[in-house]
């Protein structure tokens, strides 16, 4: 697997409009609301901080490997894990970016339900409209790749960025102000520091890795960092819509905040979420395109970038009509346990085994198999599991820690033999 990257070197502005456009995803809200319920304004607040530091520790962390070798994710995953084995690691990824973007299609085309006139055949073909949009700008960013995710993302993330923060203040208004916001105790404290910031952070480990495929092209080491902050900045943001929002209104999603908030706060929640899925999705299918390409050897991504739109929408379609979404939940949860580990081993990889320069080779040279990412892997989806049985306080950190860890270690172990494993 091999593609071209950018030749022309991309600037603060273009990364970091990237960086945000991919992470302006209203699923995070409903999960700051979680904290908003749980903890009062000051914990939620340090929560969602700490989370925002860490969350651009790892994004900039990871993103750098991608950088520094003008290469994409899965590519960096071949040299880690082999040729068969990053195969594994790029079909998991793709699968389940690629049923997030189901969500992603079904938020964008409630919105424009929502607008529509009540108790006419405008809202559903309001949804039809929306959808059909949001399929093309993902199908144009998907085929045209970094290029056409950053002529997207120039065009709409201020609009968007200026959009969340009118809700954002809506939201303060309505819960009387700071110092009423100071004053709120929640019915049942359950929510700590370490415990929001893993709420925030572990939604995201799926995305901090697809993530990495946005950094080739960029003109130094600094635009990745303040790409990276500005980036998980925006997820922080939208936690503290959902936090405030909750403590506002006792309502958890944008939508029904946005409701109950009412007048044009309604309009501009909708006209948010719409222009946010048209941020999100083209870099989405930039990322789920190239796993599917390695995952499957093909010479191009296009074919991927076209058809998995196609499916997503039509998936769409059914949450809204048929199923809803409880049917994806259960598969995203589960294939998303798989994430933290690879974080861990990517992280360790670049940084304390490769010493921030990697030698990449072509996928043709490589191993089928490399074993101590692959164990390493296997045993921190494992550590993974266990954890999402057993409640321990920062367990998608210590999952990062311990199988980045064991993966330096074993390659410390073996030293010149490393490369050959």
């Amino acid at each position: 697997m091999s593609e071209n990257q950018n030749t022309k070197k991309l600037g603060y502005f273009s990364i970091a409009t990237m960086y945000i456009a991919y992470c302006c995803s209203c699923t995070s809200i409903p999960n700051g609301g979680i904290i908003g319920e749980g903890s009062t304004f000051g914990t939620g607040l340090a929560s969602i901080l700490l989370g925002w530091l860490i969350g651009s520790i790892i994004v900039a962390g990871t993103t750098m490997s991608t950088y520094k070798t003008n290469t994409f994710k899965d590519i960096i995953w071949s040299n880690i894990f082999g040729k068969h084995g990053s195969r594994i690691t790029s079909a998991m990824m793709a699968f389940c970016m690629s049923f997030w973007a189901c969500f992603d299609f079904f938020n964008g085309g409630q919105s424009l339900y929502n607008l529509m006139p009540e108790g006419s055949m405008a809202k559903n073909l309001g949804f039809c409209i929306c959808i059909i949009l949001l399929v093309a700008v993902t199908i144009y960013g998907g085929v045209k790749g970094t290029s056409g995710v950053k002529i997207i993302s120039n065009l709409t993330v201020p609009v968007a960025v200026i959009l969340f923060v009118i809700i954002y203040i809506a939201s303060v208004n309505a819960a009387g102000g700071m110092d009423a916001l100071m004053a709120y105790q929640p019915a049942e404290s359950t929510v700590t520091v370490i415990g929001g910031a893993q709420i925030m952070v572990g939604m995201w480990m799926g995305g901090f890795c697809g993530i990495m495929d946005l950094a080739p092209g960029a003109k130094n080491g600094k635009v990745v960092i303040i790409a990276s902050i500005c980036g998980v900045g925006f997820i922080m943001l939208c936690f503290l819509v959902g936090q405030v929002g909750f403590i506002a209104t006792d309502l958890k999603t944008l939508g029904d905040i946005c409701m109950s908030l009412g007048g044009g706060i309604f309009w501009v929640g909708n006209i948010f979420v719409i222009i946010a899925q048209g941020n999100t999705t083209p870099a989405c299918n930039l990322m789920y395109s190239n796993s599917w390409q390695n995952a499957f050897r093909t010479k191009t991504r296009t074919p991927f970038a076209i058809v998995v739109p196609i499916i997503a929408a039509v998936l769409a379609f059914i949450i809204m009509y048929g199923a809803g979404v409880d049917f994806i939940n259960v598969i995203t949860d589960t294939v998303s346990t798989v994430m933290a580990p690879l974080v861990g081993v990517t992280l360790a990889s670049f940084w304390i085994v490769e010493k921030r320069d990697p030698v990449i080779k072509q996928v043709e040279e490589l191993p089928g198999w490399k074993i101590p990412g692959i164990v390493s892997l296997a045993a921190g989806v494992c550590l993974s599991l266990i954890f999402r049985f057993v409640t321990v306080t920062g367990s998608a950190f210590i999952v990062v820690i311990v199988t980045g860890l064991l993966y330096a270690c074993w390659m410390k172990a073996i030293g010149k033999r490393a490369h050959e494993l």
